[in-house]
């Protein structure tokens, strides 16, 4: 019943925290959602900055006629957004 089902939770979270088992998958989860919420601030500044936006369907328009690969198109939209983010901030910077 219930009470054997609530002794064998509590036997696996002790023994998941003997082994590290517990903590270890703690971390993965943590850094998955690192990754996670990374991959969507990088999507939303595309689609947030008009020059990063243009910038984007030019890079894909290059990847799809075969003129860049993947990690290069990649590499170019990620240059794009941290000089975005860099002139937004220093424009911040000026005008506060």
């Amino acid at each position: 019943g219930i009470p054997e089902l609530w002794d064998l939770i509590t036997t696996y979270r002790q023994n998941g925290k003997i082994t590290g088992y517990i903590d270890e998958k703690r971390r993965n989860q943590r850094r998955y959602w690192l990754a996670k919420y990374l991959r969507e601030h990088v999507l939303e500044a595309t689609k947030n900055d008009a020059e990063t936006r243009r910038r984007k369907e030019e890079i894909e328009l290059d990847l799809d006629n075969g003129k860049v690969v993947p990690r290069i198109a990649a590499s170019q939209l990620w240059r794009s957004i941290i000089t975005a983010s860099s002139e937004n901030n220093a424009h911040t910077t000026k005008t506060e």
